[in-house]
């Protein structure tokens, strides 16, 4: 066997390691077969293995670097598979630049890259189906990275479904993609308000990343849980998994490390330390759409509304400059406590209220600022019932702090009854009998569920019977039944 063929062969062997979650052994096998044959065609074909590696073991910036490189020399079957490589180390980096010029500089065998399609995770996956003749062995981490980007545009049903599908696939085809899945889905139920089945799949992706030593997903999955526990108000928590996220992402991580300031913020909101979150949030980085929300609105509950003016205008921009709802949604509940007068609260209500059906916790927090908003003009009776339903929110959730204040409103606006609150029998579950409860009532068997949640047949039966004692039922279709009223 000459020099040729056995570099190609360490490739392939180098591809199958990866997949199979021993990334130093890829990288070592990446790096004997460049030597080897240090000609443009390997380099070009070692690159997304090597990349793939760099990214899990915490370096997206060198795995950029290396599709970057090896793009200049490929073909256009290649390029194409390197764009789509990029995608994630560009999101992760911030250096959303380079994945343009990936993008730009071809058509790849005559697919158009139309800046009209709705995501450039849709368009990549359009061209390795244009461009890939054999079965893609990366398919499940293509689907995660699609469902990231469906996340991103807010469409919450696509997202769920592929990431669902990219879930069952990864265990049996990509054990080494299965903690990204499972930290994408987490980050789903992060906005969905399924924050049970969220915090079982980011400690799943914790306990995979870690096993597999895989800094990327690990850091992705502790800033999910991280954010769950600050909105909770279980702040030690939550500085725990945020000081591991640092130590994890690292210096070639910056949008992760913006991300973990981005939480911490949002923690220091939560408990209502004002001056904490805007010192967290106004330290230089790439603020997304939630910390410069949550900025302008420390602003305006420390007293200092003229100083939100300037977050204000930066979320118009990103309004204006992207397809998502975000941006728009984080301004006028800032606006709204601003608000000097009832038509304006109105006004914002009616165009947010129906779009953030689908996003509890959001929707919970816009509620509460127009609650506040009319008690200051003395509309304390049409404040009422929005508060009300902002408790049963922020109750069924488990925010304890954002409960608390929206309680205190509602007794502030002479409120006599009781505010709905109290513990469910669901509240008696763990984060992971809860998912598996969830999943036996959406119909799935229990070898489905196994599949689903990366659990043996034994750990889903074992869970399904604590279950089945704690709420107090016998059969699927009473569990089924108690798990649509939330009712012990």
């Amino acid at each position: 066997m000459d020099d040729a063929d056995r570099a190609d062969r360490l490739v392939t062997a180098a591809r199958a390691a990866q997949l199979g979650g021993n990334a130093a052994r890829a990288l070592a096998q990446c790096d004997e077969a460049a030597a080897l044959r240090p000609d443009p065609a390997l380099r070009s074909t070692a690159a997304p293995v090597r990349a793939r590696v760099l990214g899990v073991l915490g370096y997206p910036d060198r795995a950029l670097e290396v599709l970057v490189a090896a793009s200049s020399t490929a073909d256009d079957r290649q390029a194409a598979q390197l764009a789509a490589e990029a995608f994630l180390p560009s999101r992760q980096t911030g250096r959303t630049a380079d994945l343009q010029r990936l993008l730009g500089r071809r058509r790849y065998r005559g697919v158009a890259l139309a800046a009209a399609d709705r995501t450039p995770a849709a368009r990549l996956l359009a061209l390795r189906g244009a461009t890939t003749e054999a079965p893609d062995p990366w398919a499940v981490h293509h689907m995660v990275v699609l469902g990231l980007d469906l996340i991103d545009i807010e469409d919450l049903h696509g997202a769920r479904a592929v990431l669902d599908e990219a879930g069952v696939l990864a265990r049996g085809r990509d054990p080494s993609s299965a903690s990204l899945a499972l930290a994408a889905r987490a980050e789903l139920g992060w906005w969905t308000g399924d924050w049970g089945r969220a915090v079982a799949d980011g400690e799943a992706a914790v306990a995979r990343a870690e096993a597999l030593g895989q800094p990327g997903p690990l850091a992705r999955a502790l800033v999910g849980l991280a954010r769950i526990s600050a909105a909770r108000g279980r702040g030690g928590p939550a500085g725990d998994r945020l000081l591991r996220a640092r130590e994890s992402a690292g210096a070639g991580q910056a949008a992760f490390l913006d991300h973990v300031a981005s939480v911490e913020g949002f923690a220091a909101l939560t408990v209502g330390d004002h001056t904490t979150a805007i010192e967290v949030l106004t330290r230089p980085g790439e603020a997304d759409a939630a910390a410069t929300g949550d900025l302008a609105e420390a602003y305006i509950r420390s007293g200092a509304p003229a100083a939100a003016a300037e977050p204000l205008r930066t979320l118009d921009r990103m309004a204006s400059t992207t397809s998502r709802n975000h941006p728009a949604w984080a301004a006028a509940r800032c606006r709204i406590l601003l608000a000097g007068d009832v038509d304006e609260v109105a006004a914002q209500r009616s165009r947010w209220d129906r779009r953030l059906s689908g996003l509890p916790f959001e929707r919970a927090r816009v509620l509460l600022c127009a609650a506040e908003t009319l008690r200051r003009l003395r509309r304390p009776a049409a404040a009422r019932p929005l508060l009300r339903e902002a408790v049963a929110v922020f109750e069924a959730l488990g925010a304890t702090p954002w409960a608390d204040r929206a309680r205190g409103e509602l007794a502030a606006s002479g409120d006599r009854r009781p505010a709905p609150g109290g513990r469910s029998a669901l509240g008696l579950l763990t984060p992971q009998e809860e998912q598996v409860a969830r999943s036996v009532a959406a119909g799935l068997t229990n070898p489905e569920v196994a599949a689903a949640l990366f659990l043996s047949r034994k750990t889903v039966e074992a869970h399904l019977t604590r279950v089945y004692r704690k709420l107090g039922v016998r059969s699927r279709v009473a569990l089924s039944r108690q798990m649509r009223s939330g009712e012990g």
